[in-house]
């Protein structure tokens, strides 16, 4: 009977370490996935923010009548924050502008899957002080 016992708790010691190294291998797997979205997330913010900021530089040019600087300040701002500007379009009273950043994984590189772009749009709507939004210009009605 001792032999018995004996044999099944080595059998049961073998069972425990595959068990163990399977464990290990989806615990770094996991790891590395959870990696991957932490870095899609903090990337979208840089985006985000390069996107915003490049929006609102534009928007304060276009606020003066500015027009021929638009793409260069936009794309200033986008390379300060180490972003690439995509596109911009402007009209005259709204600016859409695009960024977009390379992403490096650590988990999808590996499978084959290079050069992920993370992008961001924003767009800004311009009032002028003489709308009619504003109030802050008098505006006379003339009846006739």
């Amino acid at each position: 009977m001792n032999k018995l016992i004996q044999g099944k708790i080595k059998k049961q010691a073998g069972n425990i370490s595959i068990i163990f190294i399977l464990s290990i291998v989806l615990f770094i797997f996991f790891s590395l996935v959870l990696n991957d979205a932490a870095r899609i997330f903090s990337l979208r913010l840089i985006t985000k923010n390069a996107a915003d900021a490049a929006a609102f530089a534009a928007a304060q040019n276009l606020l003066f009548f500015e027009h021929n600087g638009i793409l260069d300040i936009a794309k200033n701002t986008a390379e300060a924050n180490q972003c690439e500007l995509v596109y911009i379009e402007a009209g005259y009273d709204e600016i859409t502008v695009k960024v977009e950043k390379l992403a490096n994984f650590m988990l999808v590189d590996k499978i084959g899957l290079k050069n992920c772009r993370v992008s961001s749009v924003s767009r800004v709507k311009v009032i002028y002080p003489w709308d009619e939004k504003t109030g802050l210009c008098s505006r006379y009605k003339f009846e006739y």
